[in-house]
């Protein structure tokens, strides 16, 4: 579909790349962002709990 001359592949081909690389993005961030959303919401409890340890409960 890539090397397609014709009008329709005119518009198909950069539609195709911007879904494809945007799927290969989402799924390669989302298993770093989604763990790091909830490290920030639990220091952001942890605060409004009354207090943050650096590192931990020591």
């Amino acid at each position: 579909m890539l090397f397609e001359t014709s009008e329709q592949a005119k518009f198909l081909v950069p539609v195709t790349l911007s879904l494809t690389f945007g799927l290969l993005f989402g799924m390669a961030a989302t298993p770093v962002q989604v763990p790091a959303c909830y490290a920030v919401l639990n220091d952001v409890r942890g605060l409004m709990k009354g207090g943050f340890r650096l590192f931990g409960r020591i």
